[in-house]
């Protein structure tokens, strides 16, 4: 454990909670903390924790996983008023100077006041809370959540930097302008595509067609990736060399390079690689619903 704080004074805390952690002690009040007796400083207030589909997410000491509101970045409270009944700040006494943290943290610890007698927690410029909706430990119900003008995400517990910290989901939905809603996305908020010939997982780009359509790939140890609300298809898997490509309703997904920004669809309706290259609809959950029906003509020139 480490002692972690943005002055440049260290000494170790010990630390103590108002309550047991439990459903109701977060229901009644924030989490707060304040010296203690030694034997509490035993226990880092901050760890990282693999939740289910969240490998490394920052926790409480208790085994409560912390969220971050997407609109704080530095610092800029929007979780006020009711909204500290469901989300619970991660508090500690103004007198505080720094807090004991796991190893696996890495990220710059700091503080932003909260009332005349308390200042929040801090991990990366955004200030970290609980969630009301986690009943128990290595929950994760916040994430995704919309309120307060922003998105409520879990922490990733080794990032160093702001545009790091939140846990973003692998796959997302965006709007491609008004002509295509609930559009299939990546974290970048970049449009995926299916091929029509590779229904069933039955690859037809390959060569240079990848270059074209970059494959979404990840390790050959993914089991499972994080999905964002709206997200309803099933999610496979199909080898790629040494990686996997994800598949969504058995198609393999992929991104186009004619895209040269986030929620595009210059690659909608693209005739090639034996097929059509349309959006994928991140609401489908069979195959025969997962192609977008195409709008015009498509391609924007790139590679065709």
């Amino acid at each position: 454990m480490t002692v972690r704080s943005s002055t440049s004074r260290t000494h170790r805390l010990a630390v103590r909670t108002t309550a047991c952690l439990g459903a109701g002690a977060l229901a009644a009040a924030s989490l707060v903390l304040a010296g203690a007796g030694s034997a509490a400083a035993a226990t880092p207030l901050l760890k990282a924790a693999n939740v289910p589909s969240y490998a490394g997410a920052l926790e409480s000491g208790s085994s409560f996983t912390m969220y971050l509101l997407s609109n704080e970045r530095g610092a800029k409270l929007h979780c006020t008023g009711t909204c500290l009944s469901t989300w619970k700040p991660l508090v500690v006494k103004t007198s505080v100077k720094t807090i004991s943290v796991a190893k696996s943290v890495k990220g710059k610890i700091g503080f932003v006041k909260r009332t005349s007698a308390t200042k929040q927690v801090t991990v990366n410029t955004y200030p970290v809370y609980t969630y009301l909706g986690d009943s128990g430990p290595n929950q994760s119900n916040g994430q995704d959540v919309t309120s307060n003008g922003g998105t409520w995400h879990l922490v990733r517990a080794g990032a160093t930097a702001p545009g790091a910290t939140p846990y973003l989901p692998a796959l997302n939905t965006t709007n491609v302008g008004a002509t295509y809603k609930g559009v299939l996305a990546n974290t970048h908020t970049r449009s995926l595509y299916v091929l029509s010939a590779e229904k069933g997982g039955t690859l037809h780009c390959t060569g240079s067609c990848v270059t074209i359509w970059p494959p979404f790939l990840v390790s050959s140890s993914t089991t499972s990736v994080t999905l964002g609300n709206g997200v309803k298809g099933t999610i496979g898997f199909i080898t790629r060399g040494s990686m996997k490509q994800v598949t969504f309703n058995t198609y393999p997904v992929y991104t186009y390079s004619g895209d040269s920004s986030p929620s595009q669809s210059c690659g909608e309706n693209v005739m090639a690689d034996g097929g059509t290259w349309t959006l994928a609809s991140a609401g489908a959950t069979t195959a025969t619903a997962t192609p977008v029906p195409p709008v015009g003509a498509g391609g924007c020139g790139i590679g065709y």
